[in-house]
Protein backbone atom coordinates (compact mmCIF):
# COMPACT_ATOMS: atom_id res chain seq x y z
CA UNK A 1 0.00 0.00 0.00
CA UNK A 2 1.83 2.61 -1.30
CA UNK A 3 -0.55 5.45 -1.29
CA UNK A 4 -1.51 7.59 2.43
CA UNK A 5 -4.04 9.92 2.66
CA UNK A 6 -3.27 13.23 4.00
CA UNK A 7 -2.52 13.23 7.27
CA UNK A 8 -4.80 14.44 10.36
CA UNK A 9 -7.97 14.80 7.88
CA UNK A 10 -9.09 11.89 10.62
CA UNK A 11 -8.98 11.42 14.06
CA UNK A 12 -7.93 7.72 13.91
CA UNK A 13 -6.01 5.53 11.51
CA UNK A 14 -6.32 1.41 11.74
CA UNK A 15 -4.13 -0.62 9.57
CA UNK A 16 -6.56 -3.78 9.92
CA UNK A 17 -4.73 -6.12 7.57
CA UNK A 18 -1.27 -5.52 5.20
CA UNK A 19 -3.56 -4.58 2.49
CA UNK A 20 -6.64 -2.95 4.06
CA UNK A 21 -6.43 0.28 5.71
CA UNK A 22 -9.00 2.47 7.55
CA UNK A 23 -9.42 6.16 8.72
CA UNK A 24 -12.30 7.98 10.35
CA UNK A 25 -13.14 10.86 11.94
CA UNK A 26 -16.56 12.18 13.70
CA UNK A 27 -17.56 16.07 13.62
CA UNK A 28 -20.89 17.73 13.81
CA UNK A 29 -23.38 14.50 14.30
CA UNK A 30 -21.74 12.50 11.38
CA UNK A 31 -19.79 9.87 10.47
CA UNK A 32 -16.70 10.03 7.61
CA UNK A 33 -14.55 6.75 6.88
CA UNK A 34 -12.23 6.27 4.62
CA UNK A 35 -11.18 2.76 3.52
CA UNK A 36 -9.01 1.56 0.92
CA UNK A 37 -6.93 -1.90 -0.32
CA UNK A 38 -4.25 -2.54 -2.41
CA UNK A 39 -6.25 -3.88 -5.05
CA UNK A 40 -8.76 -2.36 -7.62
CA UNK A 41 -11.65 -4.62 -6.86
CA UNK A 42 -14.98 -4.25 -5.23
CA UNK A 43 -14.30 -2.96 -1.48
CA UNK A 44 -16.96 -3.31 1.51
CA UNK A 45 -16.90 -2.13 5.11
CA UNK A 46 -19.59 -3.58 7.52
CA UNK A 47 -20.72 -2.15 10.94
CA UNK A 48 -21.59 -4.57 14.23
CA UNK A 49 -22.00 -8.06 12.26
CA UNK A 50 -23.13 -11.05 14.43
CA UNK A 51 -20.01 -13.39 15.75
CA UNK A 52 -17.96 -14.73 13.12
CA UNK A 53 -20.23 -14.12 10.32
CA UNK A 54 -21.62 -10.46 8.18
CA UNK A 55 -24.94 -11.58 9.65
CA UNK A 56 -26.51 -8.57 10.83
CA UNK A 57 -23.96 -5.67 9.22
CA UNK A 58 -25.05 -2.69 8.12
CA UNK A 59 -22.26 -3.04 5.13
CA UNK A 60 -21.04 0.00 2.63
CA UNK A 61 -19.98 -1.96 -0.33
CA UNK A 62 -17.71 0.16 -3.11
CA UNK A 63 -16.38 0.11 -6.72
CA UNK A 64 -15.47 2.11 -9.64
CA UNK A 65 -16.40 0.91 -12.88
CA UNK A 66 -14.15 0.51 -15.56
CA UNK A 67 -16.06 3.95 -17.43
CA UNK A 68 -14.83 5.71 -14.30
CA UNK A 69 -18.95 5.04 -12.59
CA UNK A 70 -18.07 5.20 -9.54
CA UNK A 71 -20.60 4.05 -6.62
CA UNK A 72 -20.70 3.55 -2.09
CA UNK A 73 -24.15 1.68 -1.53
CA UNK A 74 -25.77 1.58 2.18
CA UNK A 75 -26.73 -2.27 2.26
CA UNK A 76 -27.86 -4.63 5.12
CA UNK A 77 -26.87 -8.32 5.46
CA UNK A 78 -29.35 -10.61 6.22
CA UNK A 79 -27.97 -13.97 5.78
CA UNK A 80 -24.44 -14.97 4.55
CA UNK A 81 -24.38 -13.60 0.96
CA UNK A 82 -24.76 -10.54 -1.12
CA UNK A 83 -26.21 -7.43 0.76
CA UNK A 84 -29.24 -6.28 0.16
CA UNK A 85 -29.66 -2.57 -0.65
CA UNK A 86 -31.28 -0.65 2.52
CA UNK A 87 -33.91 0.79 -0.27
CA UNK A 88 -35.34 -2.29 -1.09
CA UNK A 89 -35.90 -3.46 2.19
CA UNK A 90 -38.96 -2.01 4.36
CA UNK A 91 -38.86 1.22 5.56
CA UNK A 92 -34.83 1.36 4.44
CA UNK A 93 -33.13 4.66 3.12
CA UNK A 94 -30.48 5.36 1.43
CA UNK A 95 -28.49 7.46 4.32
CA UNK A 96 -25.06 8.23 2.52
CA UNK A 97 -24.32 11.68 2.82
CA UNK A 98 -21.63 12.18 0.09
CA UNK A 99 -18.69 9.61 -1.29
CA UNK A 100 -16.01 9.59 -3.23
CA UNK A 101 -14.04 6.68 -4.92
CA UNK A 102 -10.78 6.17 -6.24
CA UNK A 103 -8.23 4.60 -8.13
CA UNK A 104 -4.74 5.88 -7.33
CA UNK A 105 -1.41 3.99 -7.64
CA UNK A 106 -3.26 0.24 -7.97
CA UNK A 107 -5.39 0.89 -4.94
CA UNK A 108 -9.06 1.85 -4.19
CA UNK A 109 -10.08 4.94 -2.17
CA UNK A 110 -13.34 4.49 -0.47
CA UNK A 111 -15.03 7.38 1.44
CA UNK A 112 -18.35 8.39 2.60
CA UNK A 113 -20.11 10.34 5.32
CA UNK A 114 -23.53 9.14 7.30
CA UNK A 115 -25.00 10.35 10.49
CA UNK A 116 -24.31 9.21 13.93
CA UNK A 117 -27.48 7.73 13.81
CA UNK A 118 -29.64 7.93 10.49
CA UNK A 119 -33.27 7.00 12.12
CA UNK A 120 -33.02 3.91 9.32
CA UNK A 121 -33.73 0.76 11.53
CA UNK A 122 -31.19 -0.91 8.81
CA UNK A 123 -28.84 1.37 9.42
CA UNK A 124 -26.86 0.70 12.90
CA UNK A 125 -26.48 3.65 15.25
CA UNK A 126 -22.49 5.07 16.09
CA UNK A 127 -22.69 4.36 19.92
CA UNK A 128 -19.50 5.19 22.12
CA UNK A 129 -17.63 2.46 23.04
CA UNK A 130 -15.93 -0.69 21.67
CA UNK A 131 -17.73 -2.58 19.02
CA UNK A 132 -17.43 -5.34 16.32
CA UNK A 133 -17.10 -4.48 12.50
CA UNK A 134 -15.74 -6.35 9.20
CA UNK A 135 -14.26 -5.73 6.01
CA UNK A 136 -14.12 -7.57 2.87
CA UNK A 137 -12.55 -6.95 -0.94
CA UNK A 138 -12.04 -9.18 -3.98
CA UNK A 139 -9.46 -7.88 -5.50
CA UNK A 140 -10.31 -8.86 -9.11
CA UNK A 141 -13.30 -8.03 -9.90
CA UNK A 142 -16.06 -5.18 -9.28
CA UNK A 143 -18.95 -7.92 -9.47
CA UNK A 144 -20.46 -8.73 -6.32
CA UNK A 145 -19.31 -12.37 -6.22
CA UNK A 146 -17.50 -14.18 -3.41
CA UNK A 147 -14.49 -12.59 -1.56
CA UNK A 148 -12.71 -15.60 -0.56
CA UNK A 149 -10.30 -15.22 1.91
CA UNK A 150 -9.79 -11.35 2.02
CA UNK A 151 -12.09 -10.68 4.88
CA UNK A 152 -12.09 -10.42 8.38
CA UNK A 153 -15.61 -10.09 10.82
CA UNK A 154 -14.49 -9.57 14.14
CA UNK A 155 -12.62 -6.42 13.87
CA UNK A 156 -13.77 -4.53 17.15
CA UNK A 157 -12.84 -0.54 17.67
CA UNK A 158 -14.57 2.30 18.81
CA UNK A 159 -15.64 4.55 16.38
CA UNK A 160 -14.72 7.75 19.03
CA UNK A 161 -11.36 7.13 19.66
CA UNK A 162 -8.74 9.41 18.17
CA UNK A 163 -4.91 9.78 18.50
CA UNK A 164 -3.01 10.14 21.66
CA UNK A 165 -1.92 13.68 22.26
CA UNK A 166 1.34 14.97 23.29
CA UNK A 167 0.74 16.87 26.48
CA UNK A 168 2.97 19.52 27.96
CA UNK A 169 4.33 18.37 31.39
CA UNK A 170 1.91 18.89 34.48
CA UNK A 171 5.42 20.09 36.33
CA UNK A 172 5.78 23.15 33.45
CA UNK A 173 2.24 24.38 33.88
CA UNK A 174 2.30 24.27 37.99
CA UNK A 175 5.79 25.95 37.42
CA UNK A 176 4.21 28.69 35.25
CA UNK A 177 1.23 29.01 37.36
CA UNK A 178 2.94 29.35 40.56
CA UNK A 179 5.50 31.90 39.48
CA UNK A 180 3.62 33.77 37.18
CA UNK A 181 1.49 34.30 39.73
CA UNK A 182 3.62 35.25 42.47
CA UNK A 183 5.29 37.75 39.74
CA UNK A 184 1.81 39.30 39.65
CA UNK A 185 1.38 39.58 43.31
CA UNK A 186 5.09 40.95 43.59
CA UNK A 187 4.40 43.83 40.76
CA UNK A 188 0.95 44.82 42.90
CA UNK A 189 2.91 45.38 45.88
CA UNK A 190 5.64 47.16 44.01
CA UNK A 191 2.93 49.23 43.04
CA UNK A 192 1.13 49.62 46.17
CA UNK A 193 4.30 50.37 47.77
CA UNK A 194 5.16 53.03 45.81
CA UNK A 195 2.14 54.95 46.26
CA UNK A 196 2.37 54.59 49.97
CA UNK A 197 5.52 55.76 50.15
CA UNK A 198 6.29 58.06 46.97
CA UNK A 199 9.37 59.63 48.55
CA UNK A 200 11.48 56.10 48.60
CA UNK A 201 11.01 56.26 44.69
CA UNK A 202 11.53 59.82 44.38
CA UNK A 203 14.91 59.51 42.14
CA UNK A 204 13.64 56.47 40.36
CA UNK A 205 10.50 58.22 38.94
CA UNK A 206 7.78 56.97 40.55
CA UNK A 207 5.13 56.95 38.06
CA UNK A 208 7.17 54.66 35.79
CA UNK A 209 8.33 52.66 38.06
CA UNK A 210 4.56 51.68 38.57
CA UNK A 211 4.13 51.85 34.69
CA UNK A 212 7.02 49.57 34.54
CA UNK A 213 5.58 47.25 37.02
CA UNK A 214 2.45 47.15 35.06
CA UNK A 215 4.22 46.62 31.65
CA UNK A 216 5.88 43.44 33.74
CA UNK A 217 2.32 41.88 35.17
CA UNK A 218 1.15 42.30 31.46
CA UNK A 219 4.81 40.20 30.18
CA UNK A 220 4.54 37.81 32.43
CA UNK A 221 0.14 36.98 32.02
CA UNK A 222 1.93 35.47 28.55
CA UNK A 223 3.06 32.23 30.11
CA UNK A 224 -0.89 31.72 30.95
CA UNK A 225 -2.05 30.67 27.12
CA UNK A 226 1.08 28.02 27.45
CA UNK A 227 -0.70 26.54 29.85
CA UNK A 228 -3.51 25.25 28.29
CA UNK A 229 -2.85 21.73 27.04
CA UNK A 230 -4.35 21.77 23.41
CA UNK A 231 -3.85 25.16 22.32
CA UNK A 232 -7.04 27.12 20.68
CA UNK A 233 -6.80 29.83 18.17
CA UNK A 234 -7.26 32.55 21.29
CA UNK A 235 -4.46 31.04 23.38
CA UNK A 236 -2.28 31.62 20.18
CA UNK A 237 -2.72 35.04 19.66
CA UNK A 238 -3.05 35.84 23.84
CA UNK A 239 0.63 34.82 23.86
CA UNK A 240 2.56 37.05 21.08
CA UNK A 241 0.05 40.19 22.47
CA UNK A 242 0.85 39.90 25.69
CA UNK A 243 4.45 39.32 25.69
CA UNK A 244 5.04 41.75 22.90
CA UNK A 245 2.75 44.71 24.51
CA UNK A 246 3.77 44.01 27.88
CA UNK A 247 7.59 44.04 27.21
CA UNK A 248 7.10 47.15 25.23
CA UNK A 249 5.25 49.13 28.24
CA UNK A 250 7.59 47.53 30.70
CA UNK A 251 10.62 48.90 29.10
CA UNK A 252 9.84 51.37 27.66
CA UNK A 253 8.79 52.92 31.34
CA UNK A 254 12.06 52.13 31.95
CA UNK A 255 13.84 53.66 29.36
CA UNK A 256 12.02 56.24 29.06
CA UNK A 257 12.52 57.58 32.77
CA UNK A 258 16.53 56.78 32.18
CA UNK A 259 16.85 58.93 28.86
CA UNK A 260 14.64 62.24 30.82
CA UNK A 261 17.43 61.46 33.53
CA UNK A 262 20.26 61.56 31.03
CA UNK A 263 18.97 64.52 29.30
CA UNK A 264 18.71 66.76 32.62
CA UNK A 265 22.85 65.72 33.34
CA UNK A 266 23.58 65.97 30.45
CA UNK A 267 22.99 69.47 29.63
CA UNK A 268 25.28 72.53 29.91
CA UNK A 269 22.53 75.13 31.07
CA UNK A 270 22.70 76.07 34.57
CA UNK A 271 19.03 77.04 34.60
CA UNK A 272 17.11 74.30 35.70
CA UNK A 273 15.32 72.04 33.23
CA UNK A 274 11.44 70.90 34.00
CA UNK A 275 10.73 67.51 31.60
CA UNK A 276 6.92 67.05 32.39
CA UNK A 277 5.64 63.45 32.50
CA UNK A 278 3.87 63.77 29.67
CA UNK A 279 6.67 64.55 27.50
CA UNK A 280 8.10 61.36 28.81
CA UNK A 281 4.76 59.31 27.86
CA UNK A 282 5.63 60.37 24.81
CA UNK A 283 8.68 58.54 24.51
CA UNK A 284 7.05 55.34 26.02
CA UNK A 285 4.21 55.67 23.42
CA UNK A 286 7.24 55.32 21.11
CA UNK A 287 7.76 51.53 22.12
CA UNK A 288 4.17 51.04 22.68
CA UNK A 289 2.76 51.95 19.43
CA UNK A 290 5.04 50.56 17.15
CA UNK A 291 4.50 47.29 18.71
CA UNK A 292 1.14 47.48 18.77
CA UNK A 293 0.50 48.67 15.30
CA UNK A 294 3.01 45.22 14.02
CA UNK A 295 0.78 43.05 16.27
CA UNK A 296 -2.19 44.27 14.75
CA UNK A 297 -0.67 43.72 11.15
CA UNK A 298 -0.16 40.13 11.83
CA UNK A 299 -3.14 39.49 13.27
CA UNK A 300 -4.84 40.79 10.23
CA UNK A 301 -2.79 39.62 7.91
CA UNK A 302 -2.20 35.91 8.70
CA UNK A 303 -2.82 35.46 12.26
CA UNK A 304 -2.79 32.18 13.83
CA UNK A 305 -4.58 28.76 13.31
CA UNK A 306 -3.79 25.30 15.51
CA UNK A 307 -2.87 22.82 13.81
CA UNK A 308 -2.33 19.18 14.01
CA UNK A 309 0.79 17.04 13.65
CA UNK A 310 2.63 13.67 14.51
CA UNK A 311 4.73 13.75 17.46
CA UNK A 312 8.56 13.10 16.91
CA UNK A 313 9.24 12.68 20.07
CA UNK A 314 6.32 10.34 21.32
CA UNK A 315 5.63 7.80 18.18
CA UNK A 316 1.95 7.41 17.96
CA UNK A 317 1.28 10.29 19.74
CA UNK A 318 0.13 13.77 18.02
CA UNK A 319 0.33 17.56 18.89
CA UNK A 320 -1.69 20.25 18.70
CA UNK A 321 0.44 23.78 18.05
CA UNK A 322 0.23 27.72 16.84
CA UNK A 323 0.90 28.12 13.54
CA UNK A 324 1.54 31.34 11.57
CA UNK A 325 3.72 32.14 8.66
CA UNK A 326 7.37 32.13 9.55
CA UNK A 327 7.99 35.26 8.77
CA UNK A 328 6.59 36.99 11.37
CA UNK A 329 8.75 35.51 14.42
CA UNK A 330 11.82 36.81 13.21
CA UNK A 331 10.43 40.30 13.04
CA UNK A 332 8.88 40.13 16.32
CA UNK A 333 12.09 39.01 17.91
CA UNK A 334 13.50 42.05 15.43
CA UNK A 335 11.40 44.42 17.74
CA UNK A 336 12.52 42.81 20.87
CA UNK A 337 15.99 42.91 20.10
CA UNK A 338 16.11 46.56 19.16
CA UNK A 339 14.30 47.66 22.30
CA UNK A 340 16.99 45.70 24.36
CA UNK A 341 19.44 47.48 21.75
CA UNK A 342 18.38 51.35 22.65
CA UNK A 343 18.63 50.07 26.68
CA UNK A 344 22.00 49.02 26.56
CA UNK A 345 22.63 52.18 24.76
CA UNK A 346 21.16 54.28 27.67
CA UNK A 347 22.44 52.18 30.34
CA UNK A 348 25.72 53.10 29.16
CA UNK A 349 24.53 57.15 28.79
CA UNK A 350 24.07 57.12 32.57
CA UNK A 351 26.71 55.22 33.64
CA UNK A 352 28.23 58.89 35.61
CA UNK A 353 25.07 60.00 37.12
CA UNK A 354 24.71 60.13 40.80
CA UNK A 355 24.19 57.68 42.87
CA UNK A 356 20.98 58.12 43.52
CA UNK A 357 19.67 58.67 40.04
CA UNK A 358 22.31 56.14 38.65
CA UNK A 359 20.05 53.07 37.39
CA UNK A 360 22.81 51.79 35.25
CA UNK A 361 24.11 48.95 37.14
CA UNK A 362 20.32 47.40 37.97
CA UNK A 363 19.22 48.19 34.34
CA UNK A 364 22.66 46.63 32.75
CA UNK A 365 22.23 43.49 35.12
CA UNK A 366 18.23 43.51 33.72
CA UNK A 367 19.34 44.43 29.87
CA UNK A 368 22.54 41.44 30.25
CA UNK A 369 19.85 39.21 31.84
CA UNK A 370 16.99 39.87 29.07
CA UNK A 371 19.55 39.72 26.36
CA UNK A 372 20.36 35.79 27.61
CA UNK A 373 16.94 34.91 28.06
CA UNK A 374 16.26 36.28 24.70
CA UNK A 375 19.12 34.29 22.78
CA UNK A 376 18.41 31.35 24.90
CA UNK A 377 15.17 31.02 24.03
CA UNK A 378 15.09 31.86 20.64
CA UNK A 379 17.56 29.22 20.04
CA UNK A 380 15.97 26.44 22.23
CA UNK A 381 12.73 27.15 20.57
CA UNK A 382 13.74 26.76 17.15
CA UNK A 383 16.90 24.28 17.68
CA UNK A 384 14.42 22.35 19.66
CA UNK A 385 10.98 22.56 17.80
CA UNK A 386 10.58 18.75 17.77
CA UNK A 387 10.13 18.51 21.15
CA UNK A 388 6.86 20.05 22.38
CA UNK A 389 8.22 20.38 26.18
CA UNK A 390 11.08 22.32 25.03
CA UNK A 391 9.01 24.84 22.67
CA UNK A 392 6.57 25.64 25.29
CA UNK A 393 9.80 25.61 28.21
CA UNK A 394 11.42 27.88 25.51
CA UNK A 395 8.74 30.87 25.61
CA UNK A 396 7.65 30.78 29.00
CA UNK A 397 10.74 30.43 31.28
CA UNK A 398 12.86 33.36 29.72
CA UNK A 399 9.33 35.41 30.02
CA UNK A 400 9.60 34.46 34.01
CA UNK A 401 13.10 34.78 34.46
CA UNK A 402 13.23 37.96 32.80
CA UNK A 403 10.53 39.80 34.37
CA UNK A 404 11.36 38.75 37.80
CA UNK A 405 15.09 40.02 37.72
CA UNK A 406 14.16 43.31 36.35
CA UNK A 407 11.70 43.37 39.04
CA UNK A 408 14.03 42.22 42.12
CA UNK A 409 17.30 43.83 41.07
CA UNK A 410 15.60 47.46 40.37
CA UNK A 411 12.93 47.49 43.45
CA UNK A 412 14.30 44.93 46.47
CA UNK A 413 17.06 47.25 47.59
CA UNK A 414 14.92 50.10 47.98
CA UNK A 415 11.67 47.98 49.50
CA UNK A 416 14.35 46.38 51.87
CA UNK A 417 15.44 49.83 52.95
CA UNK A 418 11.96 50.38 53.28
CA UNK A 419 10.06 47.84 54.55
CA UNK A 420 12.70 46.20 56.45
CA UNK A 421 15.59 48.48 58.08
CA UNK A 422 13.27 51.36 57.77
CA UNK A 423 15.92 53.94 56.91
CA UNK A 424 14.69 57.04 56.12
CA UNK A 425 15.18 58.02 52.31
CA UNK A 426 17.81 60.35 51.70
CA UNK A 427 17.55 64.09 49.63
CA UNK A 428 19.11 64.26 46.51
CA UNK A 429 20.71 67.75 48.19
CA UNK A 430 21.91 66.05 51.30
CA UNK A 431 23.87 63.81 49.49
CA UNK A 432 25.63 65.79 47.01
CA UNK A 433 27.03 68.06 49.38
CA UNK A 434 28.19 65.24 51.25
CA UNK A 435 29.76 64.22 48.29
CA UNK A 436 31.01 67.68 46.82
CA UNK A 437 32.30 68.84 50.58
CA UNK A 438 29.35 71.30 51.28
CA UNK A 439 29.09 73.11 48.22
CA UNK A 440 25.62 74.39 46.23
CA UNK A 441 24.39 72.24 43.22
CA UNK A 442 23.02 74.95 40.82
CA UNK A 443 20.34 74.52 38.14
CA UNK A 444 18.59 71.32 39.78
CA UNK A 445 15.14 71.36 40.52
CA UNK A 446 14.55 67.34 41.30
CA UNK A 447 10.96 67.77 42.35
CA UNK A 448 10.24 69.27 39.23
CA UNK A 449 12.73 67.11 37.23
CA UNK A 450 11.88 64.09 38.37
CA UNK A 451 8.23 64.00 39.22
CA UNK A 452 6.37 66.66 37.09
Amino acid sequence: MDYTPPEFEFAQFLQLSPTYALWYYISDGELTVRYQTASLGWVGFGIEPELNTMKGADIYFCRLWPNLTAEITDRFALDVGPPALDITLPGGTDDILRFTVEHIDGNTICQFTRKLDTGDQWDKPILNGLRKHMFAFNPETNDMVYHGPTRQSNVYFNFYDTYPIEEVSDAIIIIYGVLGGLCILFALFIILSIAKQEEYFKFMSPVFCQLLCFGAMVCVSSVFPLMKQTPTVDSCYAYPWLLGMGFAIMFGGLFAKTWRLWRLFSTKSLKAQVITNSTVLIGVAGFVVPMAIFLIIWSSVDGFTVIEEFSTSEPGYVRFMCHTPSAWWPIFAAMIAFVLLIGCILTFMIRNLPPEFNDAEPIGFSMYNALLMFVAGTAIGWGLNEHIQAVIAAQGFPVLFMVWFTLVVLFVPTLWRMWVTKKEPQSFQSSMAMRSGGSNVSGLNTSTAADS
